[in-house]
């Protein structure tokens, strides 16, 4: 998987209206894509949203309602610039992650699990920091 010779892509799920607009917006400021991810389709693996791995039949088991964001093809300063980007436009989506070959087998759902299990601990650890 070359992901560096690929347009930079985001699949992005729970988020609508203006935030999904300005989402868009930055988006093609910096040359990606953005596919929106329906419910339906938060079963699948993150390598299946990308058409890297064949669709399965397989059940939700987690289903979230919180914004996230997947990042597929973007390097460190591509992602820092978008994300920049995002946070000017004043879009905040709390679960972002970048694609990697352990994520890529993945389900959306667990992987929002995940973010928000680490997101928690973060916050915290920052609590107890204050």
């Amino acid at each position: 998987m070359n992901e560096m010779l690929q347009q930079p892509k985001l699949l992005c799920f729970n988020l609508k209206g203006e935030a999904l607009q300005k989402l868009q917006c930055a988006a093609q400021e910096h040359g990606a894509s953005v596919q929106v991810i329906a419910p339906a389709e938060f079963s699948q693996t993150i390598g299946t949203l990308l058409g890297i791995l064949p669709r399965s039949n397989t059940v939700c088991l987690a289903p979230f309602r919180e914004p996230m964001l997947i990042m597929s093809s973007f390097d460190r300063e591509k992602m820092e610039a978008f994300l920049g980007t995002l946070k000017e436009k004043g879009v905040s989506i709390p679960y972002k992650a970048v694609v990697t070959p352990t994520n890529l087998l993945w389900q959306c759902d667990a992987l929002a699990a995940e973010l928000k299990k680490e997101h928690e601990q973060f916050r915290r650890m920052q609590q107890k920091n204050d």
